[in-house]
């Protein structure tokens, strides 16, 4: 049988969990750090979406690492006891 995509735990090992979020986060800060030499011409709204964009990712990004697994963990208890 088949394991669908949708079922298959992310990851079993916490330390993967925290390599990926610490490579996740050098690679934010060095898109960062590589941002301001690029040369806006006008410094408008686009900046502050930019800014707002890369912080909804991050926290997507952050609670998929560390929250999938806990949530799937808390569901299947959940229904068990049904």
């Amino acid at each position: 049988m088949a394991v669908s995509m949708y079922n298959h735990p992310m990851t079993q090992n916490p330390l993967y969990n925290a390599v990926l979020a610490a490579g996740y986060i050098v690679l934010v800060a060095l898109i960062m750090n590589y941002a301001h030499q690029v040369n806006v011409p006008e410094q408008g709204i686009l900046i502050p979406v930019t800014v707002l964009s890369l912080f909804v990712l991050s926290a997507a990004v952050m609670g998929f690492i560390f929250l999938y697994q806990p949530v799937q963990i808390c569901e299947l208890r959940n229904s068990l006891h049904c």
